[in-house]
């Protein structure tokens, strides 16, 4: 509640348009539901590991059962990535991803849907719960451009997952990080 009347206080400051305000705020409110108004990150982050570790569990662990890549994995692999992807959320019309953006970070579409746009191509798919894009810049060891560009067409909610926890993840479990 405290962030919302920041949002607003500051728009009203800088003067910004009506439409634009109202979409900050409905960015925070939807997010303040989906984290319960508390960064897990950093509250885990003074946590012993095995204590961190399953409080990630608690908080995430039935997030990645629809997602096909994580299926078979085993568990201690899922609970190092699930103690480092962050709730995010986008609302329908925004753009997730831009093609030709450079990108750090992988997405893991927990609900709502989003549409993929290739320049050459125009609208080319859909993706919906349980999908995953952006992987690829997760498997490179330099940066890398997106090929894609993801649009919301509903409201989203969505793990991220960036490629520099993906690479401390990956030291312990190399085989399983081969994306």
């Amino acid at each position: 509640k405290k962030m919302m009347g920041k949002v607003e206080t500051y728009c009203r400051k800088i003067k910004t348009p009506p439409d634009l305000t109202k979409r900050l705020l409905d960015y925070y409110e939807k997010m303040q539901h989906l984290t319960h108004g508390m960064d897990s990150k950093d509250f885990m982050q003074d946590m012993p590991v095995h204590l961190r570790q399953e409080f990630a569990n608690h908080l995430n662990g039935n997030v990645f059962d629809n997602i096909s890549v994580f299926r078979n994995c085993p568990v201690p692999f899922m609970t190092a990535i699930l103690s480092h992807v962050q709730p995010t959320t986008r609302m329908k019309g925004d753009i997730i991803c831009m093609e030709g953006d450079v990108g750090d970070e992988m997405f893991f579409l927990i609900s709502g849907q989003v549409a993929v746009y290739k320049t050459k191509y125009g609208r080319v798919g859909d993706l919906k719960n349980g999908s995953f894009f952006g992987e690829g810049v997760l498997a490179s060891g330099r940066f890398t451009t997106r090929n894609a560009t993801i649009q919301a067409l509903k409201d989203c909610m969505l793990y991220v997952l960036t490629k520099w926890d993906f690479a401390n993840v990956s030291q312990y479990y190399p085989e399983e990080c081969s994306v």
